[in-house]
């Protein structure tokens, strides 16, 4: 059970899971900095070591942050906001934490499903979309590989340190 620690400016819930609070908070300013540098400098991020190597192990394309300003703008709103969003959760406490996991956790399979669909044939054609064998493969890049495995590698941290059972229910 989850104690109540009072401050002068509003009742902040106190709870056995300190780390999956500092975590949540913590991948929420990361996000917020990597929409940042999606707004302002996309290629930092497009270009980086890790994801040259995520384009080596796996084949995908190297995003071109040069061809879609309006697109990176767009996810760079995006992750800010989702960023933002977990910050609130953390400070808010354990009963804000499910849908932080359970919404990167859905973002990283789907991440990962599109990042699948450039190796296997799916039971519906996503080829005659540009998608997979037989399209183009644009959406399928390195970029969407390495978020798919960044956020559900972060689910699975998230729910190692849930001493409390948040996440369980």
């Amino acid at each position: 059970m989850s104690a109540v620690k009072s401050t002068k400016t509003r009742d902040i819930p106190t709870t056995k899971s300190p780390g999956l609070r500092t975590l949540i908070k913590f991948k929420g300013y990361a996000d917020i900095l990597i929409g940042l540098v999606i707004a302002v400098k996309p290629a930092l991020l497009y270009e980086s070591a890790p994801m040259k190597w995520w384009h080596q192990v796996s084949g995908l394309h190297l995003s071109d942050a040069s061809t879609a300003p309006g697109f990176n703008h767009a996810i760079a709103c995006m992750v800010i906001a989702i960023g933002y969003g977990n910050v609130v959760a953390a400070r808010s406490g354990p009963a804000a934490w499910p849908p932080v996991f359970t919404s990167t956790l859905t973002w990283g399979i789907l991440c990962l499903l599109t990042a699948a669909s450039a190796f296997i044939r799916l039971p519906f054609d996503l080829a005659s979309w540009g998608i997979g064998p037989g399209g183009t493969g644009e959406i399928n890049n390195a970029a969407v590989l390495m978020t798919g495995f960044n956020h559900v590698l972060f689910c699975g941290l998230m729910w190692f340190l849930d001493s409390d059972n948040a996440l369980r229910g």
